[in-house]
């Protein structure tokens, strides 16, 4: 089964480099394009599911693909909001980086690990019972989501992954997508990271063979 983990379009405090976290902003204009864009990419996979998260921005990025397809199942789930970084929300991100890489990672908003602990649950639930039934699911989410998904895939679970590819692309940009191929119900592969070819018409990550 592949699960393609996809950040949603711009918006305005992405653009100016403000940590927007639980703050429901809206996509701006080159966010809907790009919302556009990685329908076109999606709508080439043979997608069985899609989950959502219910802010705003992810579901208006969704929506283009929603129209093309839709017959494609869709859950929209809280569990893949974004991160509550309390006080640092609204904060330039250099400075939210900075003050959090100084701090326990507890220290601000909802936390580090009660963040991974819903996206985990939100895995175990959705996504794990669908392996053997499922052959294509879209998670349509935030940076923050894939980071935190991706890094615990990597470092806890073992999932394997092309190092020269990890290096090019570690930063997820908006409606960037991570591909992942779960082999069972607790290893994988991931196969490319945060890419966004989707966004010049190129194919540097083409979908595999389903």
């Amino acid at each position: 089964m592949r699960v393609f983990l996809v950040r949603h379009g711009e918006t305005d405090r992405n653009k100016a480099k403000i940590l927007q976290g639980s703050f429901d902003a809206e996509l701006n204009a080159d966010g809907k394009q790009q919302a556009e864009l990685v329908a076109k990419r999606l709508a080439k996979l043979d997608v069985d599911q899609v989950f959502c998260s219910t802010m705003s921005r992810c579901k208006q990025t969704i929506a283009p693909f929603v129209k093309t397809r839709p017959d494609v199942p869709i859950e929209y789930s809280d569990l893949i909001r974004e991160r509550v970084f309390g006080e640092l929300e609204g904060m330039p991100v250099a400075e939210a980086k900075k003050l959090l890489a100084e701090n326990h990672p507890d220290r601000f908003g909802e936390g580090y690990s009660s963040l991974l602990k819903r996206l985990l649950k939100f895995w175990d639930e959705k996504i794990i019972p669908l392996y053997g039934q499922k052959k294509c699911v879209v998670v349509l989410c935030h940076g923050g989501v894939i980071n935190a998904l991706r890094d615990h895939f990597m470092q806890e679970k073992g999932f394997t992954f092309e190092k020269e590819k990890h290096e090019k692309k570690f930063i997820t940009s908006n409606t960037g997508v991570t591909e992942i191929e779960l082999l069972s119900k607790e290893g994988g592969h991931i196969h490319c990271f945060g890419d966004t070819s989707h966004l010049d018409e190129a194919a540097n990550c083409a979908p595999q063979e389903q």
